[in-house]
C-alpha cells in the first residue's frame, strides 16, 4: 500500500463512553449513543452531553429517523430524544420491557412489550394488537400504515387503522428483527 493511501481508519474517531452501547444514530449530525445504563450520549469530545432517558432502567431498543432517537427500556417507557437534549416520554407501559420500536411514515410509532404491539399513528390514534406470541421484530411498511410483526412460528401483517385480522404468514422457529 502507497504511504499516501487513503484509508477508512484515518477517518473514524472513537467515541469513549463507558457503558455497553445498545444503539447508535446520527441526528442531523450529531452523534448519538443508547447506553445499557440508561443515558443517552450526544455529541463527541468534550462537547458531549448525557441525557438520563431511562433513569431507572436499561435501554434494550433504540431506532431513530434522524430528527428524534426512540428508545425502549426495562423500565417500560418509549422515550423520544432530540438533538439538543430534550427527551418526550411517548409511552408507558407500566414496568414491562418495551422489546422492539417501528418508526412509520407520517410520524407512526410501533411498539411491542411481549404479546402486546401498539401502532400510534401521527394524529395520536392508539391501537394495540396482541400476538400469538412475544414479539421482537417489527417493521413499518415504506409508504403506508401497514405493520409487520415477527413472531415465534412466523409473522403477522397488520393494518393498524382498521379492524380486520391480522394476515399470519407461517414458518417455523423464532423470529427476531
Amino acid at each position: 500500500m502507497k504511504a499516501d493511501a487513503v484509508t477508512l481508519t484515518k477517518h473514524v474517531t472513537p467515541l469513549v463512553n463507558g457503558e455497553h452501547v445498545t444503539g447508535a444514530a446520527f441526528l442531523g449530525k450529531t452523534p448519538v449513543l443508547a447506553l445499557a445504563d440508561g443515558t443517552i450520549r450526544l455529541g463527541e469530545g468534550d462537547a458531549a452531553q448525557t441525557v438520563a432517558a431511562h433513569p431507572d432502567g436499561a435501554i434494550l431498543v433504540s431506532v431513530s429517523d434522524g430528527a428524534r432517537l426512540l428508545t425502549g427500556g426495562d423500565d417500560g417507557r418509549l422515550v423520544a430524544t432530540r438533538a439538543d437534549g430534550t427527551t418526550t416520554e411517548v409511552a408507558s407501559e407500566g414496568g414491562r420491557w418495551i422489546d422492539a420500536i417501528a418508526l412509520g411514515p407520517s410520524g407512526a410509532v410501533a411498539w411491542s412489550s411481549g404479546k402486546a404491539v401498539k401502532a400510534l399513528d401521527g394524529k395520536g390514534g392508539l391501537r394495540t394488537f396482541a400476538a400469538l406470541s412475544s414479539c421482537r421484530g417489527l417493521a413499518f411498511a415504506p409508504k403506508g400504515y401497514r405493520l409487520a410483526i415477527s413472531h415465534v412460528d412466523g409473522a403477522s401483517l397488520w393494518f393498524p387503522n382498521t379492524d380486520a385480522t391480522p394476515e399470519r404468514l407461517e414458518w417455523k422457529g423464532s423470529h427476531l428483527d
